[in-house]
């Protein structure tokens, strides 16, 4: 329980909604530090996956992305946001199909923020399409 806490406090301090000028580097070495230490802490899993992508590193995220979805701790809007960032990092990879498919799994867990999604950089790639447009207008008649 001790190791919960810690991981707790640690996703606490980091402000993933502040950009940086400097970069995330230090903030993920720092996480990456804790998870050698605690490595079944999805939180941190979730959080080390989202600065990842924040750093245009896509292949990274997604290892620690999915490694955030495989604990049976990962779940509602957090398993939400999650799929959302995967669905980002395949977007940014040119994925289209993978995208789509995190993006509709991710639906039922809430935490998609319709009017987040319609300006995300991440998401640029498939702005125009039509899935995507359907899905917008579906989560907006949600709400």
């Amino acid at each position: 329980m001790e190791e919960r806490r810690r991981a707790m406090l640690l996703s606490k301090e980091i402000d993933l909604r502040s950009p940086r000028s400097h970069g995330r580097g230090e903030e993920i070495r720092h996480i990456e530090a804790t998870l050698r230490e605690l490595p079944d802490q999805e939180r941190l899993h979730a959080i080390h996956g989202h600065l990842l992508l924040v750093e245009g590193k896509l292949d990274q995220a997604q290892l620690a992305l999915e490694k955030a979805l495989t604990s049976p701790l990962c779940v509602g809007s957090a398993r939400g946001g999650v799929l959302y960032n995967l669905a980002c990092a395949f977007a940014r990879k040119g994925d289209e199909n993978k995208c789509r498919s995190h993006l509709l799994e991710a639906r039922p867990y809430g935490g998609l923020n319709v009017e987040w999604m319609q300006k995300d950089p991440d998401l640029q790639t498939v702005m125009e399409r039509t899935w995507f447009q359907e899905l917008l207008t579906e989560l907006s008649n949600k709400s």
